[in-house]
C-alpha cells in the first residue's frame, strides 16, 4: 500500500475503520485520518446489533467481538428527543423494550 493512497477514509471510528479494513481487503490503498490524538474514552458506539455482525463477519473480527463486549440481556428503543410529523415522533421510534439473546 505504499504509494498515494486511493481512498482517504475521514475518522478512525467503528464505521471508517471497517470501512478502511473492507477497502484493504479489495486491495485499495487506504489512508484513515483521525482528529483525536489517541483513543477516546466516551462511548461512541456503544451497542453493536446483529446486522453489524454480519457485516464484520467475513473480515474475522466478530468472534473477538463477542469474547471482549459487555452483554446486555435487554435493549430499549426511545422517543428521539427532536420529534418529526408536528411534534408526533414516528410509530417505530415509540418506546418498547425487547429481550434479546446473544448472537450465535
Amino acid at each position: 500500500m505504499a504509494g498515494i493512497p486511493k481512498v482517504i477514509v475521514a475518522g478512525a471510528g467503528p464505521v471508517g475503520l471497517l470501512t478502511a479494513l473492507a477497502l484493504a481487503k479489495q486491495d485499495v490503498s487506504v489512508l484513515v485520518l483521525e482528529a483525536e490524538p489517541g483513543l477516546t474514552v466516551d462511548l461512541r458506539a456503544g451497542t453493536c446489533h446483529p446486522p453489524s455482525y454480519e457485516m464484520m463477519a467475513p473480515y474475522g473480527i466478530t468472534d473477538e467481538m463477542h469474547s471482549t463486549a459487555i452483554r446486555v440481556p435487554r435493549w430499549q428503543i426511545r422517543d428521539a428527543a427532536i420529534s418529526t410529523n408536528y411534534g408526533r415522533p414516528p410509530r417505530r421510534w415509540r418506546a418498547r423494550a425487547t429481550s434479546c439473546s446473544s448472537p450465535a
